[in-house]
């Protein structure tokens, strides 16, 4: 019954959209355009809206948890696991914007990445601090890194097949790097 009254609604409220164009030209030659005749009007003719179909979406096996995989990659885990995130105080819940806090002098940090399965012959692991490419391409599991600004940074880790493809990519860690101070509060030293 509620499909029948749409549909009858649909169809009263059609001539609405499909009215005509009539397009006056005033004696100052301003150009005005009216769904109603008026003296000396021109029809207009409009052209077809234009749309767009969507090619038909395929399912994939869901990606582990805060990761993305191409598809048959062979990778099931691509994660940051050091830095720790900081711990969160007894009784709060975890927020969005947790991170890990890494207190140094000289803006060195070592980020250490798990890969499941291991990286395959040819495969290679880079590492991105706020979206730049942060170290070379290389096929251990640690990155060293140094020269970092304090502040607040995302770093992220990526699969790079033998082609230069992105295998996988790993949720992105926020990354707080501080640096002890003589005046701060107490604990920063």
């Amino acid at each position: 019954m509620k499909k029948g009254i749409l549909i009858l609604l649909m169809l009263i409220f059609s001539g609405l959209v499909w009215a005509d164009v009539y397009k006056t030209v005033d004696p100052s030659g301003n150009a005005s355009f009216s769904d109603q005749a008026s003296p000396n009007a021109e029809k207009v003719e409009v052209p077809p809206i234009q749309s767009y179909s969507a090619p038909a979406v395929t399912a994939t096996a869901p990606a582990a948890p805060g990761t993305t995989a191409a598809v048959n990659t062979g990778y099931t885990r691509l994660e940051i696991v050091s830095p720790p995130l900081d711990p969160v105080p007894a009784g709060q819940t975890p927020s969005g914007d947790a991170g890990a806090s890494i207190w140094d002098n000289n803006g060195a940090v070592t980020v250490n990445v798990a890969v499941e399965p291991s990286l395959h012959q040819g495969d290679t692991l880079q590492i991105f601090l706020d979206g730049q490419m942060a170290d070379a391409s290389q096929t251990v599991t640690s990155f060293n890194l140094t020269g970092i600004l304090p502040g607040q940074h995302s770093v992220m880790a990526k699969i790079i097949d033998q082609g230069g493809n992105v295998a996988m990519s790993s949720a992105p860690l926020t990354l707080y790097l501080r640096m002890h101070t003589v005046n701060g509060p107490a604990g920063t030293r």
